[in-house]
């Protein structure tokens, strides 16, 4: 097998849990749509969906530089699969998955499963630098660039307004600091993602 048939075999297997994964939070705003007479809205949550959602399309984008591996073992196959299976968890979390004829209460909702989504979101945000130091110590960097790249980088760009973000959403209990949280995530998540491109190399293409 081919290094081009591996990673075909591998994103296959991802991306089905990926877009089941968006699909259940489309699913869900659909439900939400169409009970909307039935629903106290908060708009907390519908955020929060949509930063998950940008975050499954980020890991996808992601594909090709996480699974553009020459071997596979099964260990390595379930390290793969730890994020967009975290992913899926999360965006199943997200919103509500049915509306009974009562009304349902989106700020209650929020309330209910917001710790949930911190640890969620974090143990993500952890496993995926684990895994971006993972990529680099393969493809030849060292113990110390990694050190160095972290502490200069990741930590003020990544770690620091997640971290301020997971904490305010965790222990908060006031709407303007959840709203605080939620403009800090999104602003990450775009800046994280948005700069983000895949260039076929010059001779490459068929």
């Amino acid at each position: 097998m081919g290094k081009a048939e591996l990673f075909s075999y591998l994103s296959a297997f991802v991306t089905i849990v990926l877009a089941l994964a968006l699909t259940n939070i489309l699913q869900s705003a659909s439900v939400l749509i169409q009970a909307r007479r039935h629903v106290q809205w908060d708009a907390r949550p519908i955020i929060f969906a949509a930063i998950v959602f940008v975050a499954l399309v980020s890991e996808f984008f992601s594909l090709w530089l996480n699974l553009s591996v020459t071997e596979v073992t099964m260990p390595r196959l379930l390290w793969l699969l730890t994020i967009p299976s975290l992913f899926a968890v999360l965006a199943y979390s997200a919103l509500p998955s049915d509306v009974s004829e009562n009304a349902k209460d989106l700020s209650a909702f929020f309330e209910a499963e917001r710790r949930l989504w911190v640890l969620l979101f974090s143990a993500i945000t952890l496993l995926d630098w684990l895994r971006s130091a993972d990529n680099a110590y393969a493809s030849g960097a060292t113990v110390a660039q990694i050190a160095r790249f972290t502490a200069v980088t990741v930590l003020p760009l990544m770690f620091l307004p997640a971290g301020i973000a997971f904490a305010l959403l965790f222990f908060a209990k006031s709407k303007k600091l959840h709203w605080v949280a939620l403009t800090i995530l999104s602003v990450w998540m775009l800046w994280s993602t948005l700069s983000s491109s895949i260039t076929v190399a010059p001779g490459s293409g068929g």
